[in-house]
């Protein structure tokens, strides 16, 4: 990631903090979509992008503002099973419901775990991460400069960004104008 890009994400995780305070400990979809529209306005009023890619600009940014507040609503939950005090970012009343929470489901969490560790363990029917998609092709773009062939995009979702990346890397196909991953290359 280049510094612009650097310095979006940090803006963006100050807004979310600002933002999301009372909202940390919600599901994403329990977050206002205002709120997050909000967020996405102001960053796009302070860091502009080409207008054709403000669309997906927008998608990769709600995903890793999800991203965040789930980084943040695990560091709550640590904080409470480890016995820490409050996080200083933390709003007194969340913290307060948080520990309610953890004292009348103290098995809730370990609940969302073991499901999580069960979609793990039944295998995901592709391999792009939690970003899927939208995080695939802004990863690609930003790789290679160019958008992903429709082989590329198949063998990325059976395989994973990284061994695209590997066979693309190997061949020498990193640039715009390189010729796109062969259709051999993509049936295991």
């Amino acid at each position: 990631m280049d510094d612009d890009g650097k310095k979006v994400i940090s803006r963006m995780r100050g807004l979310c903090s600002q933002l999301f305070r009372h909202y940390i400990l919600n599901k994403w979809s329990e977050v206002p979509s205002d709120l997050k529209n909000r967020v996405i306005s102001i960053l796009h009023d302070e860091f502009p992008v080409p207008t054709r890619d403000q669309r997906f600009n927008e998608d990769l940014m709600k995903i890793r503002m999800r991203k965040y507040c789930k980084h943040k609503h695990s560091e709550v939950q640590k904080a409470i099973k480890h016995g820490w005090n409050r996080p200083d970012w933390l709003a007194k009343e969340n913290w307060k419901n948080a520990k309610k929470a953890a004292r009348e489901n103290p098995d809730k969490w370990k609940q969302q775990k073991d499901a999580a560790r069960a979609r793990v363990d039944a295998g995901s029917s592709h391999h792009l991460g939690s970003g899927g998609w939208a995080s695939f092709e802004a990863d690609f773009w930003s790789m290679t400069g160019r958008d992903p062939t429709p082989y590329e995009r198949d063998y990325a979702g059976r395989k994973g960004l990284n061994a695209l990346m590997d066979i693309l890397s190997s061949r020498g196909s990193m640039n715009p104008t390189d010729t796109p991953l062969g259709r051999d290359e993509t049936s295991d």
